[in-house]
């Protein structure tokens, strides 16, 4: 019974991650942002997706970035802000729509200095 109920448990755990990712994806393609795994190095993007990880880095001895993983339901996006430790509004669990220059640092998507727009609650 105990090996059951845990195949039940893995089972519903999975498909509620696998449902919030295809929910994360319809709604990018719903504001008509690009898909994560889509973009391409050095193009102008508009993405939408959730916030998943913010964290404040140091470059250098002066300087500062801070940094948001965003994930669309197809891959994550980072945005970089330079020069900021932080931004109001910008943390774990919001939603938001990036727009910038796409760059690739070590094969991963990144997103210098984005425009951005927070997306309320009720509009999710």
């Amino acid at each position: 019974m105990d090996s059951r109920l845990r195949r039940w448990a893995r089972k519903i755990s999975g498909s509620s991650v696998e449902h919030d990712r295809e929910a994360l994806q319809r709604n990018a393609l719903a504001s008509g942002s690009s898909r994560v795994a889509e973009l391409v190095d050095r193009s102008s993007a508009t993405c939408t997706g959730t916030i998943t990880e913010v964290s404040a880095q140091q470059l250098g001895e002066d300087g500062w970035a801070l940094l948001a993983a965003v994930d669309d339901g197809s891959g994550v996006l980072t945005l970089s802000w330079l020069g900021r430790r932080s931004i109001a509004g910008i943390e774990p669990g919001v939603m938001l729509t990036a727009h910038g220059r796409v760059s690739f640092k070590r094969s991963l998507p990144v997103m210098f200095n984005p425009r951005y727009e927070i997306i309320p609650c009720s509009d999710r």
